[in-house]
């Protein structure tokens, strides 16, 4: 196609400029004629002054082909000279593209690995707890008290617990990855889903921290959404300040507007670094390597936030430790706000 176009522009400048000489040759030849007809034979002047004037002609001639064949040549070069920065654009683009594809195959390798080797810790370390209390348990020569099995059972429970609820949240996970969206059913209000969300923390049993919650909510009045999902994400969010502040305050401020309904976690733990805060809602990333984990709670948290049909972000404006904005859309099912 390229060579067409280039072909087709010589042609016609070709064309152009025999035209054009075509035309000079005539109108020399034209002034040649008049002048032999108008002139004497017996004198030479007239005879030198048509010379002359072919002469001048061809030379006219000559130079309005020169001229023409230069412009093509000038359209050839600037037509090559695009259609080269059109291809260097192009293979940019595929470079970028590639770098792009190589730079998340390296990312998905490097979160694999991270994901193994989480799983591998967090699976193995209750197991062999399960799997060496139960061979103290099973041991005839051994005597143990009321108290020491008591204790053990307790530790087991708890290591089957933690094997359990990662379990689940993979799963959990997969499927709401699956999904679009989550049907929004259920009639509940802000404080149903913060009380059964600090239920399931265990939060207001953290020793060394206080934790206070605060409602804005005058009158009382309900919403839709998916009841068990945005508990999920509350509840998240709540473990992951409790498993982060030994020490100091986690508060929740729930608060209504017009168009959302907000669940405000805060902490005074020790916040996330400025060059991590990107990467903290991706799967598999841990910011404590010796937190219990595989780094997937605030990846599902979001995931389910958004299937609702509102979000999850990090204030970053917050400097007291980590605080986390979980968004609802106030569909609601009884009264109007005004403000």
């Amino acid at each position: 196609m390229k060579r067409l176009t280039i072909i087709t522009i010589l042609l016609l400048t070709l064309g152009l400029a025999k035209a054009s000489a075509t035309t000079s040759i005539d109108y020399a030849l034209e002034n040649n004629i008049e002048l032999h007809e108008s002139s004497d034979p017996q004198q030479g002047e007239p005879a030198d002054e048509a010379d002359h004037a072919r002469t001048t002609h061809r030379r006219d001639a000559m130079l309005i082909t020169a001229l023409v064949l230069l412009m093509a040549l000038l359209c050839v070069i600037v037509h090559l000279i695009r259609e080269r920065k059109k291809v260097e654009n192009k293979l940019k683009e595929q470079q970028d593209a590639i770098t792009q594809a190589n730079e998340r195959a390296t990312e998905s390798s490097r979160m694999k690995e991270s994901f193994i080797r989480h799983m591998n810790h967090e699976i193995r370390t209750p197991l062999n707890i399960i799997n060496g209390f139960t061979q103290v348990l099973t041991r005839e020569d051994l005597e143990i008290s009321r108290e020491e099995k008591s204790d053990i059972k307790r530790r087991m429970e708890e290591a089957s617990e933690q094997i359990t609820s990662l379990l689940n949240g993979m799963l959990e996970l997969s499927k709401v990855d699956s999904i679009d969206h989550f049907e929004l059913n259920d009639d509940v209000d802000m404080q149903t889903i913060a009380d059964e969300a600090i239920e399931m923390s265990g939060i207001v049993n953290t020793a060394d921290v206080a934790f206070t919650v605060s409602y804005e909510e005058e009158p009382p009045h309900t919403f839709k959404t998916d009841k068990r999902q945005a508990v999920l994400v509350l509840e998240s969010l709540l473990s992951n300040a409790k498993k982060f502040t030994e020490k100091g305050r986690i508060s929740l401020h729930c608060h209504p507007t017009a168009e959302s309904i907000f669940f405000i976690v805060s902490d005074t733990g020790p916040g996330i670094p400025k060059d991590k805060r990107e990467y903290i809602f991706k799967s598999f990333v841990k910011l404590d390597e010796f937190k219990e984990g595989v780094g997937i709670g605030l990846t599902l948290a979001r995931l389910i936030a958004e299937r609702l049909g509102g979000r999850l972000r990090l204030d970053e404006s917050y400097t007291g430790g980590s605080r986390f904005v979980f968004e609802l859309p106030n569909r609601q099912t009884g009264f109007t706000l005004i403000y």
